[in-house]
């Protein structure tokens, strides 16, 4: 069977498990060893995942070394670390911690801190031996994609090349910030990306604070125009939006609702964040009614209005704000084929990254709350 169709019936396991798991040796048992499983590594031989592996000069009072939840070895030589922490962590919050061991660990070419859902995987880019502050890929089992996946794969028993780490990090990097500046300009052009299109059409002309405002609209209308074309010709439809933020891959980006635009009888709700509120608000628009939901973990949760099951759940807290329809994937993309659609271990996922995507799901939206 290969990763993919393992990683997404383990998956499915997951709901169930967490709820007889408490503290961090249970995460390690019942996730983290059944992934590092899936990925090809012999969890019970000492010699390939050696668990409580001391570093070399991470030590703590009266000269004990700290020791790593598990040392991944490939060829008899350390390759990765990884620090395991309780599945109701925040894995984002012990990069310091983890940064000790691979530090003292100059074999080790990456670096993961995981809750047994989320791996946060690091390396030594700025400076050798050194633990970059910032994670170069994040992978949840519980929310992925094609290419998360195909990232992943590099990080098998199979396919690890400890020599690669640094030119794959880079590039992930490279790409990630390359991908963030072309979905900013072509959402909001610059004055310089507009004076660089101008000049390349040959017009001809001194290009002016004038020209600039005159030509940046129809940049923006060209683009979206050309993005449509794209859409057509490759029968790969993109979640295309005339307003989105800035930063694509932060929750707090999303537009906020006035207080004059939220309703003045609110009801009972859990305690939401503002993004999770403005979201629901948008819903309960889109729906017209009002929604009573709840909050399972990082999710926001509507339930069905027959009182069985859930009807759609969204998270505004993961770097790719989502929302999660219990429809199959081919029902939601035979409602609405324009939007880009992954499958989720729990129905269909669509990512969006404004309060106005919301509006291109509302025919599916309609179908997983009505049906």
């Amino acid at each position: 069977m290969e990763l993919a169709a393992q990683l997404e019936a383990f998956a499915k396991q997951i709901p169930s498990r967490l709820a007889h798991i408490q503290g961090e040796e249970a995460t390690k048992q019942a996730l983290i060893l059944p992934f590092l499983g899936l990925l090809g590594y012999d969890v019970y031989n000492p010699t390939e995942v050696r668990p409580e592996y001391a570093a070399d000069f991470a030590t703590k009072k009266r000269g004990q070394f700290e020791k790593v939840d598990y040392a991944i070895c490939i060829n008899g030589e350390v390759s990765m670390l990884i620090e395991a922490k309780a599945h109701n962590q925040k894995t984002e919050i012990y990069s310091g911690q983890l940064a000790r061991y691979f530090n003292s660990t100059t074999t080790a070419r990456v670096a993961i801190v995981t809750n047994g859902t989320e791996y946060r995987f690091f390396t030594d880019l700025k400076e050798k031996n050194i633990m970059d502050s910032d994670a170069f890929m994040v992978f949840n089992v519980l929310d992925h994609d094609s290419s998360d996946l195909e990232l992943l794969q590099r990080f098998t028993r199979a396919q690890y090349q400890a020599a690669s780490i640094s030119t794959l990090a880079e590039e992930v990097m490279c790409l990630q910030n390359i991908t963030t500046y072309i979905y900013n300009q072509l959402q909001n052009p610059s004055e310089g990306f507009v004076r660089f299109v101008v000049d390349e059409l040959g017009l001809r002309q001194r290009i002016t604070t004038r020209v600039v405002e005159r030509y940046t609209p129809i940049l923006r209308t060209a683009i979206q125009n050309a993005l449509a074309e794209i859409q057509h010709a490759t029968e790969q439809p993109v979640l295309v939006s005339p307003a989105l933020p800035a930063t694509p891959t932060r929750s707090s980006s999303l537009p906020k609702r006035s207080r004059a635009e939220t309703p003045s009888t609110e009801p009972v709700r859990p305690s939401l964040s503002e993004d999770e509120i403005a979201v629901l608000d948008s819903i309960c628009e889109i729906l017209q009614c009002e929604l009573h939901p709840q909050k399972d973990e990082e999710c926001v949760v509507i339930a069905h209005p027959s009182g069985q099951g859930w009807a759609l759940r969204y998270n505004t807290v993961h770097p790719k704000p989502h929302i999660v329809f219990n429809l199959p994937l081919d029902a939601a993309r035979a409602i609405a084929s324009h939007v880009f659609f992954f499958g989720h271990p729990l129905g269909t996922k669509a990512n969006f990254s404004a309060l106005s995507d919301l509006y291109a799901l509302r025919e599916v939206i309609h179908e997983a709350y009505r049906t």
